[in-house]
């Protein structure tokens, strides 16, 4: 990967304008440092998009962004801060997960800059309210459905031109065990994770034609805040740390990925 484009949910709203689009498009790494290759990292010259929420994307950046030369993040200055620690690039953008109308002018700048994206990964979530269905406050009903759901429906309506573009274009959806059975009290958010794979699975049956594989993937028990905030008596030492788990997101992204609207568990795919 020599190009990354890594999109964080902020808390603050804020669009993505033409001087912002200029600012991101204007870094280039340091020619020594293109195409160069380092464990299972691919080489690509166009870029990834990660859409990716505030609990765990640092690792997963970083795992990224350790062979690439250019990496965009959304105010996530710690992550910043590694990534340049091992020799890569990046630039800090705002942006709100539910500001439906920056998605396609972040998906016009990249059209205009390399003309097609190989890759996309949906990580962005938020947990929601803890209670009963007939207790969940309505603004947090809509909140989450409209984080976990709606908002990568616009991503995924809007990018899926230029990931038709590339030759090999990945999608990887993050889903959750909630998706599954029945979960009493997780209310929204087993609701959203459940729609996210019905989605999943439509998006994937309508691209059979074409070289892009769309599949999901379930991070499964995360040592990370929304993690602890869901089980607040929990070891978070006992779990996976984000850096962990992204290995498996590494292996869904490459070219040598064939499955096709399937799940996938990351334990299963990094052998944890």
């Amino acid at each position: 990967i020599e190009k990354m484009i890594c999109v964080r949910q902020w808390k603050k709203a804020s669009q993505v304008s033409s001087d912002d689009t200029r600012a991101l498009f204007s870094l280039k790494g340091p020619p020594e440092k293109r195409g160069k290759r380092k464990g299972r990292f691919l080489r690509r010259d166009t870029p990834l998009s990660i859409k990716a929420s505030m609990h765990w994307d640092g690792g997963l950046c970083e795992n990224f962004c350790t062979s690439a030369s250019l990496c965009m993040l959304v105010h996530v200055e710690e992550v910043d801060d590694e990534i340049r620690a091992v020799g890569a690039k990046a630039t800090i953008v705002e942006l709100d997960q539910t500001d439906y109308a920056a998605t396609p002018r972040l998906a016009d700048a990249i059209a205009s800059r390399w003309g097609r994206l190989d890759g996309f990964v949906a990580n962005a979530g938020q947990l929601g309210q803890m209670a009963p269905m007939a207790h969940i406050e309505p603004d947090i009903w809509e909140r989450t459905l409209s984080v976990n759901l709606t908002s990568i429906w616009f991503q995924a309506k809007t990018f899926d031109p230029l990931l038709r573009a590339a030759p090999a274009g990945r999608v990887v959806l993050v889903s959750s065990g909630a998706a599954v059975g029945a979960r009493p009290f997780w209310g929204a958010y087993a609701v959203s994770k459940a729609g996210l794979e019905s989605m999943a699975r439509a998006w994937a049956a309508e691209s059979e034609q074409t070289n892009m594989k769309i599949n999901l993937l379930d991070p499964g028990g995360t040592a990370t805040a929304m993690r602890a905030s869901a089980f607040p008596g929990e070891d978070p030492a006992t779990l996976p740390s984000p850096a962990d788990i992204a290995p498996a997101f590494v292996t869904l992204l490459s070219e040598g990925c064939e499955g096709h609207g399937e799940r996938y568990t990351a334990r299963d795919l990094t052998g944890l």
